[in-house]
């Protein structure tokens, strides 16, 4: 169980980088530069399974410029949608990442955050249940990761970087639904314990 819960680290690591981020940016700064997509095809790709996929295709984006001696490259997970474009709002010259300096090399890999999510729910569904304090404390987590991510948009982002419509609008309003559903679950299952 410690392994499960020193692989969460990763998770709150990047979440901590988006919040001071999030909370630091400065409205005067430049207007942030958009990346340049790539697509990198991988043929007969062979998974961990077995299983060949006769193309498996790795969507990235980049922004700035590879320096000559190559070492100011910076990988950046997704941290909002699953795209590379998340992180736009603070990329370019002036901003927390600035391009006149770094190359950056945008990913949109967050689906296996909330996959892990929902596996560690499964594996430590019983201990859940049963109050271990380690299960405690990753209920605790997972519930204020939605918790917070819930108040981000709510407070930072609200509807303007979706796009326009009313399908969209609704998309919308279900995902902060879903989100707060998720938070409340494991919220409780972490206050039930803690208070009881």
């Amino acid at each position: 169980m410690g392994v499960a819960i020193a692989r969460c680290s990763i998770p709150v690591l990047c979440f901590s980088l988006f919040v001071g981020g999030a909370w630091g940016q400065d409205s005067s700064a430049p207007k942030p530069e958009a990346g340049e997509k790539h697509e990198f095809v991988l043929p007969n790709f062979k998974t961990e399974s077995g299983v060949t996929l006769p193309q498996a295709r790795v969507v990235y984006g980049t922004y700035g410029r590879l320096n000559a001696a190559r070492d100011n490259v910076i990988l950046l997970p997704s941290h909002y949608m699953a795209d590379f474009h998340g992180y736009e709002w603070l990329i370019g010259p002036g901003h927390a990442l600035d391009t006149s300096k770094l190359f950056l090399v945008a990913t949109g890999y967050i689906v296996f955050t909330y996959l892990a999510f929902g596996i560690l729910t499964l594996a430590l569904h019983d201990e859940m249940v049963a109050g271990d304090r380690a299960a405690t404390g990753l209920a605790l987590f997972i519930g204020a990761y939605w918790l917070v991510r819930l108040v981000i948009d709510w407070f930072w982002f609200g509807h303007r970087i979706w796009p326009r419509g009313r399908r969209f609008v609704v998309a919308h309003i279900g995902l902060e639904l879903l989100f707060a559903f998720l938070a409340a679950v494991y919220l409780a299952v972490a206050i039930r314990k803690m208070i009881g």
